[in-house]
């Protein structure tokens, strides 16, 4: 029998795993950013918060933190604090990488 509150159906479109699978595979991106794609493609596996934590060394609290903010935000996971500097939009324009936030912010 499943505890807590159900949990909010995470569905992908295939651009969209293409694009958490190489964030997630990446080696050269910030170990943050890595982790997030992760969850969000663990999640979608059909994966609890409870199952995708101790996989991924975090706490369940960051992984349902995460997902939340994937299901009401999209892909764009900038803190909302953090203001977007030029090197960032230029990052942006040359890449689309999903969950990156302001270096500054960190």
């Amino acid at each position: 029998m499943a505890m807590g509150r159900p949990k909010s159906t995470l569905v992908l479109d295939s651009e969209l795993r293409e694009q958490l699978e190489s964030l997630a595979n990446s080696r050269s991106l910030p170990a943050g950013l890595v982790r997030r794609a992760k969850i969000i493609l663990l999640s979608a596996s059909g994966k609890n918060d409870r199952e995708i934590a101790p996989q991924l060394e975090t706490s369940r609290n960051t992984v349902g933190l995460w997902r939340r903010r994937f299901l009401a935000q999209g892909v764009d996971q900038r803190r909302a604090s953090c203001p977007i500097s030029s090197q960032d939009a230029e990052d942006e324009t040359q890449s689309s990488n999903a969950l990156e936030y302001s270096s500054d912010c960190r």
